[in-house]
């Protein structure tokens, strides 16, 4: 059965996840203590929720985790009016793409980044991670390119959660479906008052991670980047599908994954949305992006951008666009 472990605020507790067989296996292999265990929670779906004291979940520990090989798809932003970031937000379509191989994993991701420091938040599909091909909300953040620091979601010190809205695994329901419903989230990273760094999802903080951890962003960032993230071993020819998991499709919002309502926070000018004079567009062979037509100034779209792709074999053909 599957152990997770997450957030109870209210009485400063706080409930952690894991994906071991037991209890016990996991709080050796990952320094958690099963004594500090307050109480146990089990849902209707057979997962076991661990509540232990908030200052004493795995968030507080610090392995280490090595550095991976990814592709993106998506917007890289700079030129800030001041030249510095405190905080970016995207509403993303919620999509389950395929994976090929042992160990992939893909993922529609903000990031907030200075260098080799980096935090980062969106979906993913990681079954090497949670156990299973759900669709889940995900964090990951370093200070040395995940050299000797940083990890997802809260399996090493840094991030702390302060809310039970949901748990940081959380299995998102309902999936976008091509040429039908469209089911989308809205995340932000903002550096806020305190000094920290604020995760909010759907409007609502999860937690945050401490300035102190980063070694560049204490104050604030360089740069952005919205869009999508797929991992494929070195040792595999055929890489997994990203975003909607069909062909790239112009103009097809109802078959290519898109963000809206981009929107960055300035040191200085505050809250402000994206302009094309702050945006890269960057490509990875088989993934695309492209922002070009796409921002209707409305309510709902705001600045906008799709992006996605098949994946596929190494050397085969790739298909960016079909009507």
């Amino acid at each position: 059965m599957r152990v997770i472990i997450i957030l109870f605020a209210l009485l400063a507790f706080v409930i952690n996840f894991s994906y071991g067989n037991n209890v016990g296996s996991w709080g050796k292999s990952k320094g958690y203590k099963s004594s500090s265990i307050i109480t146990r929670l089990k849902t209707i779906h057979g997962d076991i929720y661990n509540c232990v004291n908030i200052y004493k979940q795995p968030g507080m520990n610090h392995p280490t985790m090595a550095t991976e090989r990814i592709k993106f798809a998506g917007l890289l932003i700079g030129n800030a009016p001041s030249e510095r970031f405190t905080g970016a937000k995207a509403t993303m379509t919620i999509w389950n793409p395929t994976l090929r191989g042992e160990n992939q994993y893909s993922s529609a991701s903000l990031y907030v980044e200075d260098g080799d420091n980096q935090i980062r938040v969106g979906w993913i599909v990681h079954p090497a991670l949670y156990g299973d091909s759900r669709t889940r909300l995900f964090s990951r953040w370093t200070s040395d390119n995940y050299g000797k620091t940083g990890c997802y979601i809260n399996h090493c010190p840094g991030f702390v959660m302060t809310s039970n809205v949901v748990s940081l695994d959380y299995a998102f329901p309902n999936m976008s479906v091509l040429r039908g419903e469209q089911f989308d989230v809205t995340l932000q990273v903002v550096k806020r008052s305190t000094g920290d760094w604020e995760f909010n999802y759907n409007g609502q903080q999860l937690g945050t991670w401490t300035s102190s951890i980063f070694s560049k962003m204490g104050e604030s960032a360089s740069q952005l980047r919205f869009g999508g993230e797929c991992y494929q071993p070195e040792i595999q020819d055929v890489s997994p599908q990203m975003g909607s998991g069909g062909r790239f499709r112009k103009g097809k919002y109802d078959r290519t994954a898109y963000m809206r309502q981009l929107s960055y926070t300035d040191t200085i000018y505050g809250d402000a949305v994206l302009d094309d004079s702050m945006v890269q567009v960057q490509t990875s062979r088989c993934y695309y992006a492209t922002n070009e037509g796409y921002n209707f100034n409305d309510d709902w779209y705001g600045y906008n951008f799709m992006y996605g792709g098949k994946g596929g074999k190494d050397g085969a053909e790739c298909f960016d666009d079909s009507l």
